[in-house]
């Protein structure tokens, strides 16, 4: 063999070779862009599962509410025409004749000393001496002492209650959730018959599920409504939306849920 000749090793690389290097990176490309679309596709089916968690959840309480509504409305219906119906009083036959008032009698006109000494014949000179002089010192007793008032005292007025004292509800939040910030305006809890319907709706959820916040907030939320003043708010802490309860008496967050639409609804 002449020296002459190249060696393979600096023979150009072939055509076939180089179209499959380019294949090779195109396939590549392709595979992380379907990666990507598949990551993509996962991530949009999560967020419409949680819309759809979301909205069911909703619309339960929303059912809930109508449904203790309705109940409510079923029951006071029902005490109303369980309710005795009061019987007119019936008309007297005939007026009685009012009682005629009695004439006042006559004082008797008072005897003089001398008419009395004349009926007692047997009474002597001292003995009438001694009765005048008796009877001048009564009237003159009479005379000398104090008429009585007949004015009644009248009772002292009964002290009283202080009214209770009640705190800002978004003064009680912002001291208990110092980053928190109030969405909206306050809903102060007035329905009392209908309030505690949903949160053992809740709390039976809760029991299933073994969701021990719920159990608790459900439980203070219900022991809580009429012995209390409750007021409800929307909040926003730390990128949630948060539902809180504050009792104005007593100046305290007693308890808070989240999602706050879904726990506020029918406020």
């Amino acid at each position: 063999m002449s020296s002459n000749q190249p060696s393979s090793t600096d023979a150009p690389p072939s055509p076939w070779r180089l179209d499959t290097q380019a294949n090779n990176d195109t396939s590549g490309d392709a595979d992380d862009a379907r990666r990507k679309k598949a990551d993509l596709a996962s991530q949009l089916v999560a967020q419409a599962k949680k819309k759809q968690a979301r909205a069911k959840k909703a619309a339960l309480a929303a059912q809930l509410v109508d449904e203790a509504k309705k109940k409510h409305a079923a029951e006071a219906k029902k005490k109303h025409a369980a309710a005795p119906k009061k019987a007119a009083p019936k008309k007297a036959a005939s007026k009685k004749a009012a009682p005629k008032k009695a004439a006042p009698k006559k004082a008797a006109p008072k005897k003089s000393l001398a008419d009395r000494t004349r009926r007692n014949v047997t009474m002597s000179a001292k003995d009438a001496l001694a009765a005048a002089l008796a009877a001048e010192a009564v009237k003159e007793t009479k005379e000398a002492s104090p008429k009585r008032s007949k004015a009644k005292r009248k009772p002292a007025p009964a002290p009283v209650a202080a009214a209770p004292v009640v705190a800002d509800p978004t003064a009680i939040i912002t001291k208990a959730l110092p980053k928190a910030t109030l969405q909206g305006d306050l809903l102060p809890v007035h329905n009392l018959a209908l309030f505690p319907a949903p949160w053992k709706a809740n709390r039976s959820r809760a029991l299933h599920t073994n969701d021990i916040q719920s159990i608790v907030t459900a439980n203070v939320l219900i022991e809580a409504v009429g012995r209390v003043h409750l007021v409800a708010a929307k909040v926003s802490h730390e990128g949630h939306d948060w539902a809180v309860w504050v009792d104005t008496a007593s100046g305290t967050l007693i308890a808070a849920a989240t999602p706050a639409d879904i726990y506020l609804t029918g406020l």
